[in-house]
C-alpha cells in the first residue's frame, strides 16, 4: 500500500514528467587485479526503458551499447580499476557472491555503477527482483521543482531516502573547480621557468 501511495502520486504529479520502478543495491566488486571496489547496481525490465534516464554510450565511437541478458555493463573507471575489459570476469560480493561476464563498458564520471537486466539479475542471484528505488525525470517547462517533491514523497511512509541527480553532479563541479585553479597556477609557474630556462640558455649561446 506504501509504494502503490508513491506510484500513485508519481502518476498524479503535474511536474513528474515519467518515472520507472526497478532495482538499486550497493555492492563490493573485484576483478582481475584484485583490487575492491563500492558500487551501485542497477537492475531494470528493459534496457529501452533505462534510457529514458540514463544515457549508457561508449567515450569513443557510436557504436550502440550492448545491453542484454548475457552479462553486465560497467563503467570506464570501474573496469580500470578492477583490471577487467569485455568478455571477462567480474566478482559481485552482496548477500550472494557471484561471478558475472562484461559484455559492455560504457562512459562515466562520478562514481561507479553496474548495470543489467532484471532477466539477468534473476538468473545470477536465484531469486526474483523486488524493485526498490525510482527513477523520475521533471518536465522541463516546470524547472526546478524536485525540492518540492521530494519533500513531499519523504512524508510517505513507504519512501527512506531520495537523492538528486544534479546536486551530485553540481557538487563534484563545484570541488573540480577548486582543482582547476591549481592546475591554472602550476601551468602557468611551468609556462615562466620555461621561459627563464630558454632565455638564459639563449642569452649564454649569445654571448659565447
Amino acid at each position: 500500500e506504501d509504494v502503490e501511495a508513491a506510484y500513485g502520486y508519481l502518476d498524479a504529479s503535474e511536474t513528474v514528467d515519467r518515472w520507472i520502478s526497478c532495482y538499486s543495491e550497493m555492492l563490493d566488486t573485484s576483478g582481475e587485479s584484485g583490487v575492491e571496489n563500492g558500487v551501485n547496481l542497477f537492475a531494470v525490465e528493459t534496457p529501452e526503458v533505462l534510457d529514458h534516464f540514463i544515457t549508457l554510450r561508449h567515450r569513443f565511437g557510436e557504436e550502440p551499447v550492448e545491453f542484454t541478458n548475457d552479462g553486465v555493463i560497467i563503467t570506464e573507471k570501474l573496469s580500470e580499476r578492477l583490471g577487467v575489459n569485455v568478455g571477462e570476469m567480474i566478482t559481485l560480493d552482496g548477500e550472494k557472491r557471484v561471478d558475472v561476464p562484461v559484455v559492455d563498458i560504457v562512459e562515466n564520471y562520478v562514481q561507479h555503477y553496474v548495470y543489467m537486466t532484471n532477466d539477468f539479475y534473476e538468473a545470477t542471484f536465484g531469486e526474483p527482483v523486488e524493485n526498490n528505488a525510482i527513477l523520475l525525470a521533471y518536465s522541463e517547462e516546470t524547472g526546478n521543482v524536485s525540492d518540492v517533491v521530494s519533500t513531499e514523497m519523504m512524508e510517505m511512509d513507504g519512501v527512506a531516502t531520495y537523492s538528486h541527480i544534479a546536486s551530485l553532479r553540481d557538487t563534484f563541479t563545484e570541488s573540480m573547480v577548486s582543482i582547476d585553479y591549481a592546475v591554472i597556477i602550476i601551468i602557468v609557474a611551468a609556462a615562466v621557468l620555461a621561459f627563464v630556462v630558454l632565455y638564459n640558455l639563449t642569452n649564454i649561446n649569445i654571448t659565447e
